[in-house]
């Protein structure tokens, strides 16, 4: 459930003092983004195996927590035993790794589902092979949100004629967002959604330039401590119950090609998947030492669910959440979304 709404609006000292903490954490992200070499997207440093029989499976990866696995399984040692050495190429967004992956420079991308359909759409010849996070199992544990600050809205369907924020037009969060507000009785196509970067996203609160924004951790916690008011988990609202919002993908030349190696990364993600269902701690971990979010930050954060294989029914139904909204004419074929060993 929604928490309860507040009989005043944020106070401005507390949501200035939440603009300059997502400031400092989006600059900590950007850090980690670029701390894979001495130029931003070099590859860093290679994890798991070493030996003479290891193989090399070169990863773009963005610097969130739906990405955790990937860490994990470094950590724990599953790619070693799987005699891969993985190397990974940090980057701001799946726009530069898709291409990359196609070309061969990477042999596997993450990205979003609804960034994968997308390429897909375009008949892009790439395919999934693995889950990295998934939606939270309610409501009360989504770490996804909408806040708002004036006390008039109070719920999704009040967005009709008002504006706001999401970080990319046509992306995971605006999908989310208008799928909500449609489920909520709401128009979507009568709301104007523009596009922001989370940091500027509470100072534009507070300013009134937005009427709403819509934020995923740690910008989500960080509002709600400021007093901001969520009006609806979007994720579990909008998605069917434990979906892929975060995936691997791979070229299909690659994967016709090295069969093997793609499946030994599939099983030690999934493996990892598993120890991150299982050990949240873990998780806040990689938040703190690999993506270079505050220790304090990282303990009161909201998680995503992990674990699971990657299927095509929940990228279908994704699909048609993308097709109802007009992000896409039509959903992509199902045949070949996933690829499994």
């Amino acid at each position: 459930m929604s928490p309860a709404p507040s009989t005043h609006p944020p106070p401005l000292g507390d949501l200035m003092r939440a603009i300059r903490t997502v400031t400092v954490v989006a600059a900590a992200l950007a850090l980690a983004a670029c701390s894979a070499g001495a130029d931003a997207g070099e590859a860093g440093s290679p994890t798991g195996g070493s030996g003479a029989d290891s193989t090399t499976i070169k990863v773009g990866t963005l610097p969130i927590i739906e990405y955790a696995p990937l860490y994990i399984a470094e950590d724990q040692g599953y790619f070693e035993e799987a005699g891969l050495t993985v190397e990974t190429q940090v980057m701001q967004n799946a726009a530069g790794i898709v291409p990359a992956v196609m070309n061969g420079q990477l042999q596997v991308g993450e990205a979003a589902t609804i960034g994968y359909l997308n390429a897909r759409a375009q008949n892009l010849p790439v395919t999934g092979i693995a889950s990295a996070a998934i939606t939270s199992k309610d409501a009360d544990s989504d770490f996804s949100g909408l806040f708002v600050a004036d006390e008039s809205i109070t719920s999704l369907s009040d967005l009709e004629g008002k504006k706001v924020a999401v970080n990319a037009l046509k992306a995971a969060m605006h999908a989310a967002a208008a799928q909500s507000i449609a489920l909520d009785g709401g128009d979507p196509a009568n709301v104007e959604f523009i596009s922001m970067p989370f940091p500027d996203m509470a100072a534009a609160l507070e300013r009134g330039d937005v009427d709403g924004v819509v934020v995923v951790e740690p910008f989500y916690t960080t509002l709600e401590k400021a007093g901001a008011r969520n009006i609806g988990n979007l994720y579990t609202t909008a998605l069917p119950a434990q979906a892929t919002i975060g995936m691997f993908f791979a070229s299909d030349a690659w994967l016709k090609e090295s069969p093997e190696d793609a499946k030994k990364f599939v099983e030690a993600i999934e493996k990892a998947g598993e120890y991150a269902a299982e050990n949240p701690d873990a998780v806040r971990q990689v938040a703190v030492e690999d993506l270079g979010m505050a220790e304090d930050v990282a303990a009161g954060m909201r998680l995503p669910g992990y674990g699971g294989q990657l299927t095509d029914d929940h990228l279908v139904a994704t699909a048609q959440v993308m097709v109802d909204l007009g992000f896409i004419p039509e959903a992509p074929a199902a045949e070949g979304l996933t690829w499994r060993p």
